[in-house]
């Protein structure tokens, strides 16, 4: 046998000591959580899977349509996916879409205040709720984009 052929049996030989060695902790490891609780295991996967998962908080484009008090209703444009324009070019029609944002005291106002909001300002919208599928959402911050006259389209 030449040094590279003992070398390399030496090699192998320290690796399966060394994984006959994890695998021997692995398995103790395993006994012994098994000993505390024979369930504990298979309780904690069960348990997860029944928490609601976390909230994302969410951010999305509209105009304001009216304000009255401290609920704002604004329109958004929600990408209509099932009527491609150009199927090849990828285009797409948008579907108009009115939902409440229904501020509070924590609510944090972004360049303007509620009360400096008017019809036609498109704003900024985050909210923990699904604007997606949902007709009302709670505001946690409002930030104002912009003032589109009469004259001026509103971005489409």
């Amino acid at each position: 046998m030449n040094n590279f052929e003992k070398f390399t049996l030496g090699a192998i030989s320290v690796l399966f000591v060394i994984v006959i060695f994890f695998g021997i902790v692995l398995f103790r490891q395993q006994e012994y959580i098994s000993a505390i609780s024979p369930n504990a295991v298979s309780n904690t996967l069960l348990s997860s899977k029944k928490k609601n998962p976390p909230k994302v908080l969410q951010i999305f484009p509209a105009t304001i349509e009216s304000i009255s008090g401290n609920k704002i209703t604004v329109d958004i444009k929600l990408p209509d996916y099932s009527k491609p324009q150009n199927p090849g070019g990828g285009s797409v029609s948008f579907i108009d879409k009115k939902i409440t944002v229904n501020t509070n005291s924590k609510t944090v106002f972004n360049k303007r205040a509620l009360a400096d909001l008017k019809e036609g300002d498109a704003i900024s919208v985050s909210s923990y709720d699904p604007w997606q599928t949902a007709d009302a959402v709670a505001a946690e911050n409002v930030a104002y984009v912009a003032q589109f006259s009469s004259s001026q389209n509103a971005p489409k």
